[in-house]
């Protein structure tokens, strides 16, 4: 089963967008980014309740302690066009003549293969980890980092989309199986 796709910038800055969202790593650090808003609010707060007059001094205070929440606001509401926007500089580092453009995508029992004008590269079904279905696309991790980006739009119809990320499921689920088969029993030969 095979596709042509054709991979865009948007296409790129999407996947990271998506990674970004969902990596841990990139959720610890912006919630450490939004711990001097923390700590600054709760200063302000904790000196206003323990003052004489606790009613007032809070609100007195009120510019001060709004502002650690005010930090915190821009930062999440930020983060997502801050990502993309980094992301987009990488990417005007470079020529990235194998990441846009034309593709074969071609599915097998054996692994994935994707296959352009510079570059053709096919990765065993056992290595991928995951395979991320979304309303537009699916991603097909390749590892941590990366992975292959499927668009549905290159697809005629939304089965034909469906049909060909259930034969990469059913292709990855099928390899776990044999992986984790072949090793609570050492002595069973690979599948071929």
């Amino acid at each position: 089963m095979n596709v042509q796709v054709d991979i865009t910038k948007q296409d790129v800055v999407e996947f990271n967008l998506y990674h970004h969202s969902r990596s841990p790593s990139s959720k610890r650090t912006k919630w450490a980014l939004t711990l001097p808003g923390f700590l600054w609010s709760g200063f302000w707060l904790v000196l206003s309740l323990l003052s004489e007059t606790p009613e007032e001094t809070v609100l007195a205070l009120m510019p001060l302690w709004l502002g650690g929440f005010a930090y915190i606001a821009v930062i999440l509401l930020s983060w997502r066009r801050g990502v993309a926007r980094q992301v987009g500089k990488y990417l005007a580092e470079g020529e990235n003549k194998g990441l846009f453009g034309p593709r074969q995508v071609l599915l097998t029992p054996e692994g994935i293969t994707e296959s352009g004008e510079l570059q053709t590269s096919t990765i065993n079904w056992r290595a991928v980890e995951k395979i991320v279905v979304l309303p537009d696309c699916a991603y097909v991790y390749i590892n941590a980092v990366a992975a292959y980006i499927i668009p549905k739009r290159a697809f005629a119809s939304e089965a034909g989309f469906d049909a060909f990320i259930g034969a990469a499921q059913d292709y990855h689920a099928q390899a776990v199986t044999d992986a984790a088969s072949n090793l609570s029993n050492p002595l069973r030969a690979p599948a071929r």
